[in-house]
C-alpha cells in the first residue's frame, strides 16, 4: 500500500510539474504577444502626439531680382565687388540664371548672413568693398542675436530648462538648417514630443529623454570642425558637461555606438 501511495504521489507530482511548465510557457507566449501589441499602441499614440507640419528648406538661398542690371553692380569693376562679398561672407555667389542670384554654402548661418547682407546692399545701391564689409559685419551681429533668441524659443517649446547660453545659440542654428527635407527645429521638437510621451508611458526619466531628443542632431550645426554629426554632437555636449545619459543618446541614435 505504501509503495503504491508513493508511486501515485510521484506520478501526480510529475503531472503537476508538466502542467505548471505548460502554463508557464503559455503565459510567456501570451505576454510576448501582449507586450508587442501594447508597444505598438504606445508608439502609435506617441507618434500621434508628436505629429507636426513639415517645412522644406534648401542648402541654396535664392534672391529674386526685379532689375537684371543689379548683377553688374554686384560684380563690380573687374569683379572686385563679388570677390569682396564672397570673402566677407564665406559663400559662393551664382549669377548665371536670369533674374536670380544663388547663394551657396554648407554653413546655413553664413548663407543667411549673406542673404540679408545682399538684400540690404541691393536696396542701398552703394555696392562697393568697404560698404560690403560694413553691412556683412552688421548682419553678423544681428544674426548672432537672432540665434540666441531662436534658441531660447526652441528650448522653451521643448520644456528644457537651464541650458547653457552657448548651447542655446547652437539650438538657434536649427532655424536655418534642414535635414531630409525637414527643418531641424520641426524635426527636433517633433522628436521631443514623441520621446517624452513614450518616456511617460514606460516610466523612463522624462528629462533625460527630453534633452536626448532635443540635442540628438546638434552636431549638424557644428560648422567649425570635421567629423560626423554624431561625433561632433557628442564632443559638444561633453564640453558643456551634459549628463552622461544624454550624451549616450546622441552617441547611439544611429547605432554608431551600441545601445
Amino acid at each position: 500500500f505504501e509503495e503504491a501511495k508513493r508511486q501515485l504521489l510521484s506520478e501526480a507530482r510529475i503531472d503537476a510539474q508538466e502542467e505548471i511548465a505548460r502554463i508557464i510557457r503559455e503565459s510567456e507566449e501570451e505576454a510576448k504577444v501582449t507586450a508587442d501589441i501594447k508597444a505598438r499602441e504606445i508608439l502609435a499614440d506617441a507618434l500621434r502626439h508628436g505629429a507636426l507640419d513639415i517645412l522644406s528648406e534648401y542648402t541654396v538661398s535664392i534672391i529674386k531680382l526685379t532689375d537684371e542690371d543689379v548683377k553688374g553692380r554686384i560684380i563690380g569693376k573687374e569683379g572686385r565687388n563679388i570677390r569682396a562679398f564672397e570673402t566677407a561672407t564665406g559663400v559662393d555667389v551664382g549669377l548665371d540664371e536670369e533674374g536670380i542670384i544663388r547663394l551657396s554654402s554648407f554653413d546655413s548661418v553664413r548663407r543667411e548672413i549673406a542673404r540679408r547682407s545682399l538684400e540690404l546692399l541691393i536696396k542701398d545701391t552703394r555696392i562697393q568693398p568697404i560698404r560690403i564689409e560694413e553691412v556683412v559685419e552688421q548682419q553678423k551681429k544681428e544674426v548672432t542675436g537672432i540665434l540666441m533668441e531662436e534658441g531660447r524659443k526652441i528650448a522653451a517649446e521643448a520644456g528644457a530648462l537651464n541650458i547653457h547660453p552657448d548651447l542655446l545659440s547652437m539650438l538657434g542654428r536649427f532655424k536655418f538648417r534642414s535635414s531630409f527635407g525637414q527643418n531641424l527645429v520641426v524635426h527636433s521638437l517633433e522628436l521631443v514630443k514623441i520621446g517624452t510621451h513614450l518616456a511617460v508611458e514606460i516610466g523612463a526619466n522624462v528629462e533625460i529623454v527630453r534633452l536626448g531628443c532635443l540635442f540628438h542632431d546638434i552636431g549638424k550645426v557644428v560648422s567649425d570642425k570635421e567629423g560626423s554629426h554624431v561625433q561632433l554632437g557628442v564632443e559638444l555636449l561633453q564640453k558643456y558637461k551634459m549628463p552622461r545619459e544624454v550624451i549616450n543618446a546622441v552617441a547611439e541614435h544611429h547605432e554608431d555606438k551600441p545601445f
